[in-house]
């Protein structure tokens, strides 16, 4: 039986924080730019107010998608 080749843990370590960090900055984004966009105009300190809510769940999965290809594909297959 052919052995399998393995991801190296400190990849998915990187891969790991690197969802983490996108989804989040993803929902907010796309809250302020698709959702509310005319609101935080009017209030742009409000965009910093994380604890008053106003996340969407496009963003929080589009965003690590898009992070994520792009940093495998510069560190796995460029490599």
């Amino acid at each position: 039986m052919p052995k399998k080749d393995k991801f190296p843990t400190l990849l998915m370590v990187d891969i790991s924080l690197i969802t983490v960090v996108t989804a989040y900055i993803g929902a907010r984004l796309f809250q302020i730019l698709f959702v509310m966009p005319k609101y935080f105009l009017e209030n742009p300190m409000e965009i910093f107010y994380f604890w008053k809510g106003g996340y969407v769940i496009y963003g929080a999965m589009l965003f690590p998608l898009i992070f994520v290809y792009l940093y495998t594909k510069r560190k796995v297959f460029l490599s």
